[in-house]
């Protein structure tokens, strides 16, 4: 019979072993002499006191985070003529019609699927896609203002968006085969 085939035999030489090897790794965690040295002197250097003039050259500097704009001197006028009016800008005011038409054009979904009696349109969004159901609102923005957009209705081919009183209503697809459609009817 072999002196190591017993287990009573093996823990000691495991234990030794374990423990030989943690004391191995931590002394490689542990610094040199010179290298710690090197390393407190630094921090003294650094955590010393500031000074004196360094300290009031820093207090006159201007906070950073101030929005306050400096005043800028008049311009010198010479011409004695009355100064011009400048109009002010003219913000033009969309129906929802025209606002609705203009989302419409550009809105492009890629689908869409019915879990149980909710039908949801799917849209791109990045590198994923996102499904809307139907009676959700879609939020976009347009000249600075935001819009919400209400999906009314998706079925096969069309679906409807509404905006206050106006209504679009927009083939899904323009090259829509019904044909090519895959259903999917679980059984319960």
């Amino acid at each position: 019979m072999n002196a190591f085939s017993s287990p009573r035999h093996l823990f000691p030489l495991m234990l030794a072993l374990l423990l030989g090897a943690t004391s191995c790794a931590q002394a490689a965690l542990v610094l040199p002499a010179k290298r710690r040295a090197a390393i407190l002197a630094d921090g003294e250097y650094f955590l010393r006191p500031m000074d004196v003039q360094v300290q009031a050259r820093l207090g006159e500097l201007d906070y950073p985070f101030a929005f306050e704009q400096e005043e800028a001197p008049e311009p010198v006028v010479t011409d004695t003529a009355a100064p011009e009016q400048v109009a002010a800008p003219v913000e033009v005011t969309y129906t929802d019609q025209e606002i609705l038409d203009l989302f419409s054009d550009n809105f492009r979904p890629t689908g869409m699927m019915a879990r149980g009696e909710v039908n949801y349109l799917i849209l791109p969004v990045g590198n994923r896609s996102r499904s809307v159901a139907t009676g959700e609102l879609i939020r976009f923005n347009y000249e600075n203002k935001s819009y919400d957009v209400r999906l009314e209705s998706v079925t096969d081919d069309t679906f409807t968006l509404r905006l206050g009183e106006a209504v679009v209503v927009r083939r899904l697809n323009e090259s829509f085969d019904a044909d090519k459609v895959k259903r999917y009817n679980p059984q319960p």
